[in-house]
């Protein structure tokens, strides 16, 4: 290569590395997640603060793509979860809110503790096209494979949260629109 070409070429071997840690990383979730061998642990913990910490965690992301991250926590207080399993699920359904959602875009975050623990995380991107919704659980399905290039992942994510939300006693649905965004939800009927 040219040496004028090197600042760009470097940046793309970034790129690749990042999304290969990425990519580790979730394989490493998934594993965790889905170890019949390791029990959850369910400690007492405020999942509100569990997901204002995630958001801040992904405050540069949210600044570049200037969205608007919309929250509400009515009557969450702390509740007996692995702490670990609920991070996994939050912050996976958090980066494909972020990742789907246009540039200028809203991405939505509720959780409400009243007779059940229920998470909802929603947002206003392309939604996903009815004849995907039976497959987007599945380990390394993407909508779109073509798009991987510019939203990054692997097709775990969403394994990972449905590993993670069994494991939990949680239950997920998801209700889309395409066009309009996509609402994941996340009930746990045990947890009060």
């Amino acid at each position: 290569p040219e040496p004028d070409e090197l600042p760009e070429l470097i940046d793309d071997i970034h790129t690749e590395i990042l999304d290969l840690q990425q990519t580790a990383e979730s394989i490493l979730s998934l594993l965790r997640a889905g170890s019949g061998s390791a029990p959850s642990r369910p400690q007492q913990v405020n999942p509100a603060k569990i997901v204002e910490d995630l958001i801040k965690s992904r405050a540069a992301t949210i600044s570049q793509r200037n969205l608007e991250i919309l929250q509400r926590y009515p009557t969450a207080g702390e509740v007996p979860i692995d702490p670990l399993l609920f991070r996994l699920i939050v912050g996976n359904l958090l980066d494909n809110a972020i990742k789907f959602t246009p540039p200028g875009g809203t991405v939505a975050v509720a959780l409400e503790n009243c007779n059940k623990m229920v998470l909802k995380v929603s947002d206003n991107g392309p939604g996903i096209p009815p004849e995907h919704l039976d497959k987007i659980f599945d380990r390394f399905y993407r909508v779109d494979p073509a798009r991987q290039k510019v939203t990054g992942g692997a097709g775990l994510g969403l394994a990972i949260v449905k590993e993670a939300c069994e494991k939990t006693a949680g239950v997920i649905h998801v209700e889309t629109s395409p066009g309009e965004g996509t609402v994941f939800t996340v009930e746990w009927h045990n947890i009060r």
